[in-house]
């Protein structure tokens, strides 16, 4: 039988005590438990995700369009991070 944390709106597998890992680690640092669990996505899903994000905005709204592209820009250089590049420093 499965067992469901007893958070509410939590559809997570419960671990420990009826509480999944996530807000087993929130009581113990004493944080709220009835704060949303952040999404963790890989670095690649987050370059499509601003991709996407960027494609699908109105080019026409300059503002939006270039904090898009700021956020694709970000999105790519953590992306590159990951994979062990660096940053060439120019002298």
């Amino acid at each position: 039988m499965t067992v469901f944390c007893q958070v509410n709106e939590c559809n997570r597998i419960a671990q420990r005590n009826g509480l999944c890992w996530a807000h087993v680690r929130r009581r113990s640092r004493g944080s709220s438990l009835s704060a949303p669990i952040r999404r963790v996505t890989s670095p690649w899903s987050t370059v499509v995700d601003a991709a996407i994000d960027l494609a699908d905005s109105d080019s026409q709204d300059d503002t939006n369009y270039r904090r898009r592209q700021w956020r694709l820009r970000k999105a790519t250089l953590r992306y590159a991070r990951s994979l062990g590049y660096q940053r060439k420093v120019a002298r």
